[in-house]
């Protein structure tokens, strides 16, 4: 079977540059019954897959035809080989160390942090101020990860160049996900020069806290420590593009889902009261503790369908190892395999009305008889994200401090999704207006 190609081929470039100005409309191009697509990356086909089935046969009962494919190449080619980047042993072998740090055994030891940020962040908004809320989230995604998992031992005057430079520098690293070649981020731009001078800043950085850990012998519970003490054989540079890889991966994919739960909260006013009913009748007012997450079950169902509408991992990149059969199409050896989140998370036949955003399709009597690889907005088999429960509670934590005290009003031009490469609202602009009066 010669699968359908995806409109807007061009050329000699085929669909490559608009895969890097518009990966997202490219695509939604494709029919959303159609298992598997094509695109070409110049003159070679590119497949493009969107059904469940496949997706488990690629994440998981295939997964060892496959390697991680073109965007975690481009990943490490900054960051290195890491837990996020490798494949095989090595990947086996990293992620035990990193594993242990995000068990959700460790999440009551940073749920403090998060929810202190989360109170820092909301204390400080004034009733009816219009807020940049994309550029805020961010803000919180960056101190509760560098505080729970790497700047242990650093002085506060490094904390700050650490939290000044991170943004930029991943940035950086996101924005050559989609640069195949790698050779874009070593044209001497002024971007470029900004994105390589923050990188190497935060790496300085990081570089500190590791030579801390090893003369000091302290053990400070977090990532960086856990790699110190029992990464047995890896350099300082390998340590360091381990705690990399960990800010690209947690700062980006959070604040990703954070913007779109905000966002779509102030889309759907309903939705947004039912939040702060269940958060007054669980909480009764007082700061929310790791604890209570799991009884906040309309807030859970609301993320959930967040992460299924828009995943901020929405496109993983593969690429076959030997030919393989993709339902009724055989992928040669070597050829670049995407699978778009974005696509199958909208599949008509486990979703009705996909387009909707509906917190109760996540009722258990509604969602038990929804196949398991429907619904991968952490992947799934031996890649799936080890920080899934950091990322829930992270999230449930600054929802709750949120939607406690503020209601939230859109504001500004309307939003269109952006793939950066995560799935990022284009802005975020919001206006808070106090729930005090409501509650006296």
């Amino acid at each position: 079977m010669t699968p359908p190609v995806l409109p807007g081929r061009l050329p000699l470039v085929g669909h490559a540059l608009t895969l890097v100005r518009r990966p997202l409309e490219l695509m939604s191009g494709a029919d959303p019954d159609d298992d598997i697509a094509v695109l070409y990356g110049g003159w070679q086909p590119w497949y493009l897959v969107s059904s469940p089935e496949l997706a488990q046969q690629i994440f998981v009962e295939d997964a060892r035809k496959f390697d991680r494919g073109m965007i975690f190449e481009a990943v490490a080619r900054i960051v290195g080989k890491t837990s996020l980047t490798a494949d095989g042993d090595l990947h086996r072998q990293r992620r035990r160390l990193v594993q242990p740090t995000l068990d959700r055994r460790r999440i009551p030891e940073y749920a403090p942090t998060m929810a202190s940020a989360a109170h820092d962040l909301v204390a400080s908004w004034r009733d009816g101020e219009r807020l940049p809320l994309d550029d805020l989230l961010n803000d919180f995604s960056f101190e509760v990860v560098t505080r729970t998992l790497v700047t242990a031992g650093i002085d506060e005057a490094r904390v700050a160049d650490f939290k000044r430079y991170l943004p930029p520098a991943l940035a950086g690293i996101t924005k050559s996900m989609y640069d195949p070649t790698g050779l874009m981020r070593h044209i001497p731009t002024p971007d470029n020069r900004r994105t390589n001078h923050a990188i190497r800043q935060v790496r300085a950085t990081i570089a500190d806290a590791v030579a801390y850990l090893r003369t000091s012998g302290e053990d400070h519970g977090d990532m960086l420590s856990t790699l110190v003490r029992d990464g047995h054989g890896l350099s300082d540079q390998e340590i360091c593009d381990e705690a990399m890889a960990l800010l690209v991966a947690g700062t980006e994919t959070i604040t990703s889902a954070l913007s779109w739960a905000i966002h779509l909260m102030t889309e759907s006013p309903e939705v947004q009261q039912r939040v702060q009913v269940e958060l007054d009748e669980v909480l009764s007012g007082r700061p929310i503790t790791v604890g209570d997450v799991p009884k906040l079950d309309y807030l859970r169902r609301m993320f959930t369908e967040i992460l299924r509408l828009y995943p901020p991992g929405w496109l993983v990149s593969r690429r076959t190892l030997t030919e393989v059969r993709l339902g009724d199409v055989v992928v040669p050896a070597r050829r670049p395999v995407f699978v778009c989140l974005y696509t199958l998370h909208r599949r008509k036949e486990n979703f009705p009305d996909p387009d909707r955003f509906d917190p109760d399709r996540w009722l258990p009597e509604r969602a038990k008889s929804l196949p398991r690889e429907a619904y991968l907005p952490f992947s799934t088999g031996m890649h799936r994200c080890p920080g899934d429960h950091f990322a829930w509670t992270m999230a449930s934590v600054l929802l709750a401090a949120l939607c406690q005290r503020w209601h939230l009003t859109a504001a500004g031009d309307p939003i269109t999704p952006t793939a950066a490469p995560t799935l990022r609202p284009s802005h975020l602009d919001v206006i808070v207006t106090s729930r005090g009066a409501d509650r006296d």
